[in-house]
């Protein structure tokens, strides 16, 4: 949220006005908005007290009034009180007036046109029969001669400078910024107050500001689609004309005036020019044009489709013969928002009677299925390897079912793996159990399971667990399940798709949700990136409405698969975000959460040093690498050498992790680590290895990647235009993108202009499939919070950080209704504070598209 600060004060204006005020004159006390000038007249308020006269503010309040309320509460404290209801006239008014002050001259402060409405105004020119009457209005246009007052004058409020810009966002930030991020915060907001602290507090929200030795330091560009809303309230056009040349003039950037009047035409040019949002500065012999203030016009850069960015930039190029670079086009993103803090609770609350039950059914009746049950609800929960081990001891005690006996033996090895980094302790304890009959299968399927996890895969795995003759139909679906998983990271996809129809077709929802991971994974795999968006999509909704976290975990591991294979960055803020959101590390399983740290590192667009943080971060965590793809820590190490300028060590990082994968049996996950060796430093001897590996895999995906990256080595045209429709239909569109821009800049392309008209066409045409829209990583949905349309705007508004009265700034509301619809949204939402209410606002809204319409 914005915190109220006290704005630096102007001491040579406040004597001018002064002066004007004591010789009789009215003021017009011309300032843009946002430029601190409601606080400047409270100063002066204070000023003109101090020295004996009688003075009034009135402040703005967003829509006309017959009369201001705060000067019906100054009647009301000077023994006036009157209902605006019983006032008549405005010689009425003028004759409270001067009995309230007793006819003493009197200072009228006015916060916007609005707050002296036309009876005001009558009513102040009886009250001048008796005693002077002074107004210092505040506006942003100053009044046409025509209607102004004889004895009035205008004033301009100056813009702060630099140096009192910097001390206002220090005591708004709590720390200074240095002095190129001030520098920076200045030219975007053209040393508008209110600008500069959305854009410093945002920064500081998002990540773009980083605290680096006691200062705030602008580490990556400074906007951000939350600006969106104040930053559009300084372009409140009403001819569609003038928006199109706002446009037109905020895409070209700096331009003579000349070439401005040529792009938009005299009248619009003078339109936009009385509207203050562009101004036409002298330099030399010429006279430059640019849109006011600066980061308006990034927003129409950053707002646009990019079909309508490349049509106004053909325009601007026919006009100034400058090539403008074409922005990369917006993404249709998969999005990272917080966890809601009411599902936090109700996931705490239903894990809390979760191990209530587990443990009053265990307590009130030891037994093999109560034990197993327990045990479970344990590892669940993150309880201690001793606790853990203690209970299944006991329940063994028991002497339980063969099948149950076959479970508790599964989760004592598992927590001596996992827990507590025991491998072969946990191996000798499968190995031991031999009388299980038909429930062996059980035992076979969890080795295999470890194996997979943290050592070698066994190379006849599909063989064991193919074998399902005679077996119980629970050991045969657990088997299938594992069988799936090894299918999978062997890269066997047809298998493994067919495995899983036959898995699905059997055992309890639970079981069949941890299945339909698979049936995520495999999709991606084979180049099916739509239908694994929306398999991983439904997942994760449906674990979330039962509260389950483990299958929540594991969805969100394939959502982050996705975002790398997309190509898709993610701020720090939201990487940090995302593993509060985690919590501890599980017990079981534990490749998904690892997968999580692993590809949100891929994923984040930080500095080396940023990088370097979130790597050591991860190697604080005890946990070993799998066989599944993106768990490896090698991965991330790579980023950060690449980020370090060590091409060469990154790609060989990768290669040397590639051929340990293939050794452990991890032949899909090698081949994923080997793209990345060649991504960072290609090689042609390394590609035709991988071309032998991917033959055995069946993975488009990988296929189509591994053609790009030959093609753009060979700097081959033609490659490049056949492969951007398989990185396409794969989700790849980081990839797809990159292709095009290499196709620009390729010789045999510049020099073909019907080819290189091709390939722009073809490039637009892709564009436009592109979008805004997408679905939130953890998008929590408060189902209870049945919000109207007007809610919902207002909630859009707070979870963007503007105050009340920067909402009714933007919705044109009165400040009385705004307060009534947060007040409504906290009631609904369930919370009791302001800031309560924008975290939930902010776990399930997130960016809209039509924020960006």
């Amino acid at each position: 949220m914005l915190r109220k600060v006290l704005y630096q004060p102007r001491p040579h204006t406040v004597q001018v006005l002064r002066r004007y005020l004591l010789a009789g004159y009215d003021v017009e006390l011309l300032s843009p908005r946002g430029n601190g000038g409601t606080s400047f007249l409270r100063e002066f308020l204070t000023e003109i007290r101090e020295h004996g006269h009688a003075a009034l503010l009135l402040p703005e309040v967003g829509e006309e009034r017959p009369l201001p309320s705060a000067l019906l509460a100054a009647l009301s404290e000077h023994g006036r009180a009157v209902p605006t209801s019983a006032m008549n006239s405005p010689a009425e008014l003028a004759s409270h007036m001067e009995r309230a002050y007793g006819g003493r001259p009197l200072t009228l402060l006015v916060d916007g046109p609005p707050a002296l409405p036309p009876m005001l105004q009558a009513a102040v020119a009886h009250y001048r029969l008796v005693a002077p009457v002074q107004i210092a209005l505040l506006t942003d246009r100053e009044t046409p001669a025509a209607v102004r007052a004889p004895q009035a004058v205008s004033v301009h409020l100056p813009m702060l400078t630099l140096e009192e810009l910097g001390a206002v966002l220090n005591g708004a930030c709590g720390a200074p910024l240095d002095a190129q991020s001030v520098s920076r915060v200045y030219a975007k907001s053209a040393g508008l107050v209110k600008l500069a602290l959305a854009i410093s507090e945002v920064g500081i929200i998002e990540g773009q500001l980083k605290m680096i030795d006691g200062n705030w330091v602008a580490v990556q560009e400074l906007w951000s689609n939350r600006l969106l809303p104040i930053v559009r309230s300084y372009a409140q056009l009403e001819e569609p004309a003038d928006v199109d040349a706002l446009e037109v003039l905020s895409v070209a950037g700096l331009i003579s005036a000349t070439e401005a009047l040529t792009l938009v035409g005299e009248a619009q040019l003078e339109r936009l020019e009385r509207s203050r949002v562009v101004s036409i500065e002298p330099s030399g012999t010429r006279h430059w044009v640019t849109v006011t203030p600066p980061i308006l016009g990034e927003m129409y850069r950053h707002s646009r489709s990019p079909m309508r960015l490349a049509r106004v930039a053909g325009r601007i190029e026919e006009v100034t013969s400058r090539r403008l670079e074409a922005q990369d086009p917006p993404q249709r993103q998969i999005r990272v928002s917080p966890v809601n803090p009411l599902l936090l609770r109700r996931v705490a609350a239903q894990r809390a009677a979760t191990m209530h039950e587990a443990r009053s059914g265990w307590e009130e009746q030891p037994s093999g299925s109560t034990g197993v049950r327990y045990v479970q609800t344990l590892i669940d929960q993150y309880a201690p390897a001793q606790e853990t081990l203690r209970v299944i001891s006991a329940a063994l005690d028991t002497e339980p079912a063969r099948e149950d006996r076959a479970w508790l033996h599964i989760w004592q090895a598992r927590v001596h793996a996992h827990q507590l980094g025991d491998l072969q302790r946990a191996l000798a304890i499968l190995d031991g159990e031999t009388e299980l009959a038909q429930y062996q299968g059980l035992i076979v399927a969890a080795r295999i399971r470890l194996c997979s996890d943290l050592d070698v895969i066994p190379p006849d795995a599909e063989k064991q667990l193919a074998d399902l003759n005679g077996l119980p139909l629970s050991v045969q679906a657990e088997m299938r399940r594992v069988l799936v998983g090894v299918h999978y990271v062997r890269g066997h996809l047809s298998l493994a798709e067919a495995t899983l129809t036959e898995a699905l077709g059997e055992g309890s929802a639970g079981p069949q949700d941890r299945l339909r991971v698979y049936e995520a994974l495999i999709a991606l795999e084979q180049g099916r990136y739509e239908r694994a968006m929306r398999l991983a999509t439904l997942g994760f909704e449906r674990a979330k409405d039962e509260l389950d976290g483990m299958m929540m975990r594991s969805f969100v591991y394939v959502l982050s698969l996705l975002i790398v294979v997309r190509g898709q960055g993610m701020s720090i803020a939201k990487y940090t975000e995302l593993v509060a959101a985690l919590g501890d590390v599980p017990v079981f399983p534990q490749g998904a959460y690892l997968g999580i740290r692993v590809c949100g590192i891929l994923s984040a667009t930080a500095s080396a040093d940023e990088l370097r943080g979130l790597v050591r971060a991860l190697d604080r965590v005890d946990l070993p690498s799998s066989t599944l793809p993106g768990t490896s820590r090698e991965w991330a190490e790579a980023k950060l050498a690449a980020a370090d300028g060590e091409l060469g060590s990154a790609a060989q990082r990768c290669w040397d992790d590639a051929l340990d994968l293939r050794r452990r049996g991890g032949y899909l996950a090698a081949a994923q680590a080997a793209m990345h060796s060649l991504q960072y430093r290609f090689d042609e001897v390394r590609a035709h290895l991988v071309t032998e590996w991917l033959s055995e895999l069946e993975s488009e995906q990988l296929s189509a990647t591994l053609a790009f990256l030959r093609a753009r080595a060979h700097g081959n045209a033609t490659e490049l235009q056949e492969v951007i429709p398989r990185l396409a239909s794969t989700g790849q569109v980081g990839h797809a993108m990159q292709a095009y821009r290499d196709l620009r800049l390729l010789p045999s392309v510049r020099g073909n202009r019907e080819l290189a008209d091709q390939i722009a066409a073809d490039w637009e045409q892709f564009s436009a499939t592109l979008e805004n829209s997408g679905l939130d990583l953890l998008r929590v949905v408060a189902s209870e919070a049945k919000l109207t349309r007007r809610e919902e705007e207002v909630a859009r508004l707070i979870a963007a950080g503007l105050t009340n009265r920067q909402i009714q700034e933007a919705l044109v509301l009165s400040i009385r209704t705004v307060e009534n619809h947060v007040h409504r949204l906290m009631r609904k939402l369930r919370v009791s504070t302001r800031q309560e209410v924008a975290d939930s606002v902010n776990s399930w809204l997130g960016h809209d598209s039509r924020e960006l319409a």
